[in-house]
């Protein structure tokens, strides 16, 4: 009898432990299947992500240069997380030197800073937004706003790239 016992209790002891093990691959194989499936998501959201430059248009004193960036969300995604955008200008300052400078977001303008000036149906006709405020919605426009110290060098030529957190960067030139 105490063979059969332990043959008995063996035998489930190694069926636990089937189970366990085939139960821990099933798990895994699932986390790695979800994780290509949020990857896949990704990849989408990135493809149908389009932000395009439009237009730019600058104004300056002798302490800095303000310049407005008119972008057009061409994309099927929306955007709401521009404190998270980067945005890089490259322009000659009055003195004759380069500057290239990475520029924080900022909720009010200051210098070497950007913010959104504001959200539009029509930017160039300051047609307000309708369906959610603040947000960037497919078919929008935005104006974009900064402000670099030193000044730009009158007559000259500078870009500004903006990088949102999804999609391809949008750069335009400018003169001031």
């Amino acid at each position: 009898m105490s063979t059969a016992l332990l043959s008995l209790i063996s035998f489930a002891v190694m069926i636990t432990v089937i189970i366990t093990t085939l139960l821990s691959v099933f798990e895994t194989n699932q986390k790695t299947a979800q994780a290509w499936v949020d990857d896949g998501r990704l990849a989408q959201s990135t493809i149908f992500a389009r932000v395009v430059a439009t237009l730019a248009a600058t104004t300056g004193d002798a302490s800095g240069t303000i310049v407005d960036v008119t972008l057009r969300n061409e994309g099927n995604i929306s955007y709401a997380d521009f404190e998270q955008w980067d945005v890089i200008v490259h322009y000659v300052d009055d003195t004759g030197g380069l500057g290239i400078r990475w520029l924080p977001y900022s909720s009010s303008i200051s210098d070497n800073t950007w913010t959104v000036k504001g959200i539009y149906l029509v930017a160039s006709e300051f047609t307000d937004e309708v369906v959610d405020p603040d947000v960037l919605n497919a078919g929008e426009e935005i104006v974009v706003r900064l402000r670099v110290t030193p000044p730009m060098q009158s007559g000259s030529t500078g870009r500004v790239v903006l990088t949102p957190t999804r999609g391809q960067p949008a750069s335009i030139f400018f003169t001031g």
